[in-house]
């Protein structure tokens, strides 16, 4: 992983999911080493990164009410060395907060899992 991540100003679920989806790729590592790296069980990244998706789940709630990040979500967040921080945003654009950047496709996925496993030597299973 780089040392330091850019501030992303994040929206949505789908927004998080996306961000984190793509840091993930960027520090080598597969679903299920990053749900090992955890502590989840088997394929919750998988779920996370997909929350539309029929067994999905969620990890951040937005809406006029305020922000709230599920328990699962704040694991997510530091196994991958992140933090959420909220900001006003006068503070947003004087940090350089950039939108996100587009969501990673399946298949963009599965290329950054087969490059680790195969960096790794280990046999090839779907991620995401």
């Amino acid at each position: 992983m780089t040392d330091r991540f850019q501030p992303i100003l994040i929206t949505s679920q789908g927004d998080l999911s996306s961000v984190l989806s793509i840091r993930r790729g960027e520090a080598g590592m597969t679903c299920e080493q990053l749900d090992d790296h955890i502590g989840f069980h088997e394929r919750y990244v998988t779920k996370l990164e997909n929350p539309e998706s029929g067994s999905g789940r969620r990890s951040l709630w937005i809406s006029n009410r305020g922000v709230a990040l599920t328990e699962m979500g704040s694991l997510w967040l530091q196994g991958l060395g992140l933090r959420l921080v909220l900001v006003d945003e006068a503070t947003a654009a004087e940090l350089g907060a950039a939108p996100p950047p587009p969501r990673p496709s399946t298949a963009e996925k599965r290329r950054w899992s087969l490059a680790a496993r195969a960096a790794r030597n280990e046999p090839s299973r779907r991620c995401g």
